[in-house]
């Protein structure tokens, strides 16, 4: 039988001790393209990009769906994004609402749903929530496999703006054809 090891950890057979193998987000240059903008919905009150790196043109506005998008093509992908508690409250108190917007944004050509945090995190059972870690496991596979929208997770906020980037940049490419 395996042993369960915290999160950032692995056993290194030859010294035999344990190893913090955390990852922490290397900083990358980037080059964006022409007329490449996010856009963060004007609801999303702590957000990603407080210090977008250079060149990267951020607007806030009032996305339909979503938290972020892009300048353009904001009814075809967009990233909700979800904190720790925010996720809790969204799968519980605001589970009707939440699965209503889920459904809607599965008509998007490309969407995601990002966790800021690790499962290990959110996971983790409170007292002062109603829900259970299988029940939070059931609620997200339910969101991908019959909805179809992807969940991600990461575990910081540079890792979570870079992936953005990554995949709105991916997506801009595609659409202009470059």
């Amino acid at each position: 039988m395996s042993k369960i090891l915290p999160i950032g950890q692995r056993f290194n057979k030859k010294t035999k001790k344990y190893e913090d193998i955390s990852i922490i987000a290397p900083k990358f240059e980037f080059t964006f393209p022409e007329g490449f903008v996010i856009v963060r919905d004007t609801r999303e009150q702590t957000g990603l990009f407080t210090k977008p790196p250079k060149g990267l043109l951020i607007v806030r506005d009032t996305l339909k769906l979503g938290d972020y998008s892009i300048r353009g093509f904001e009814q075809s992908i967009a990233v909700e994004r979800k904190n720790i508690d925010d996720l809790w409250t969204s799968l519980t108190v605001n589970a009707k609402d939440f699965k209503r917007k889920m459904v809607e944004l599965s008509a998007y050509e490309r969407r995601w749903i990002l966790i800021d945090g690790l499962e290990s995190e959110y996971l983790s059972h409170r007292v002062d929530r109603k829900i259970y870690p299988n029940q939070i496991r059931q609620a997200l596979a339910s969101i991908e496999g019959r909805i179809g929208i992807p969940v991600h997770q990461s575990e910081s906020v540079e890792a979570s703006e870079r992936w953005m980037i990554d995949v709105f940049i991916k997506y801009f490419y595609e659409k202009r054809g470059l």
